[in-house]
């Protein structure tokens, strides 16, 4: 504790003490407090003047919001980010085809037919359909029993669609052909065609459009010729020769058919059957010469069916001769035969000649 004089007695006092214990003089109290607490004071203001004077003078910038995402520091990098192009795997699915989802016009399908060297054909085209519509795609001969064949695709991005080769390894042969481009129903597209076109096709319209009965469909048809100007007249003929073929292919059957229907139920056949050196095994070898003879294939002139009917007569035959009797089996296949050989026909002119004769 400090000590200082009392200046009316001369007394030793302390220095925190109010007045002189001896005389009762009051004393003042010390100023070094108080100068200190101003001395902490003036050092704060230099430091802060120090600071203004320091401060740098560009505008200030806006306190950075912390529910908002940093920004770019430079214009070179605020510019690269608005230019940029979003990645095609950041994109929307389907974003590439924007242009085309929505049908503000009638659906239009350009169909084209490109014959290839080996006289196959491809078919291709546009359509204004939204991508990843599926098409059926088709091409027909302009004959009976000509060739036929199908493909199927879907329509791509920039709306072109492709088929795939159409014909038989040795070509198409002369003559007239259609092409058809079918689009199916709704309910088998996939779930980004229908939100376009509609779930049941109710956003379709224009002249391809057809309201079958299992739903809207749209095709569009381009009739083509393979050959030179004579390929419709050898289409022609070659027509014609089918018709002979199928003419005699039927008669031949009928024949064969009359005789199996005479002796089915006669007693030598329910004893020796197709037996060989039988009565009967000529009928055998005879019908399976004629099966063995068709053309295989389905696509001929000669319809799958006729070509088929030989065999169906030879297991006609050994069904009569098994069971000796009509079968539920000869009950449906018999009237089935007869009407794929046209046998009521065969009878009538039968007849019609047994009356001529003299």
């Amino acid at each position: 504790m400090a000590l200082r004089k009392c200046k009316e007695c001369g007394g030793n006092v302390s220095s925190k003490a109010k007045a002189c214990p001896s005389c009762g003089a009051p004393l003042k109290q010390s100023t070094s407090a108080a100068t200190g607490c101003l001395a902490i004071v003036a050092v704060v203001t230099v430091v802060i003047c120090a600071g203004l004077l320091n401060f740098d003078s560009s505008p200030s910038r806006p306190a950075p919001n912390p529910l908002q995402s940093p920004q770019s520091d430079t214009p070179s990098e605020k510019n690269a980010s608005a230019d940029a192009v979003p990645s095609k795997e950041s994109r929307p699915h389907g974003a590439t085809d924007t242009a085309r989802k929505a049908l503000d016009s009638d659906v239009t399908i350009d169909v084209n037919v490109t014959e290839l060297p080996d006289r196959r054909i491809r078919l291709h085209g546009t359509t204004n359909l939204p991508t990843n519509t599926n098409l059926m795609l088709s091409v027909e001969e302009r004959m009976q029993g000509g060739f036929h064949g199908q493909s199927k695709c879907s329509v791509a991005s920039d709306g072109s669609f492709s088929s795939e080769a159409f014909g038989p390894s040795g070509g198409l042969k002369d003559g007239l052909y259609i092409a058809e481009v079918v689009m199916p129903i709704p309910r088998v597209q996939p779930d980004d065609v229908k939100k376009i076109i509609g779930e049941n096709g109710e956003n379709l319209s224009g002249p391809l459009v057809e309201n079958g009965s299992f739903g809207i469909t749209l095709s569009a048809k381009k009739e083509f010729t393979i050959g030179g100007a004579q390929a419709a007249q050898a289409q022609q003929q070659r027509a014609k020769n089918a018709q002979e073929s199928i003419a005699k292919l039927k008669f031949d059957i009928c024949v064969q058919l009359e005789r199996l229907l005479e002796f089915k139920d006669k007693q030598d056949f329910k004893t020796y059957g197709f037996g060989r050196g039988g009565p009967y095994h000529k009928w055998l070898t005879d019908v399976e010469a004629l099966r063995d003879s068709q053309p295989k294939g389905l696509t001929h002139a000669v319809p799958l069916a006729l070509r088929a009917a030989p065999g169906d007569l030879i297991m006609l035959g050994m069904e009569y001769m098994r069971k000796q009797r009509e079968t539920d089996y000869t009950r449906q296949i018999l009237p089935e035969l007869q009407q794929t050989i046209d046998y009521a026909d065969y009878l009538a002119t039968k007849s019609q000649r047994g009356r001529n004769d003299p």
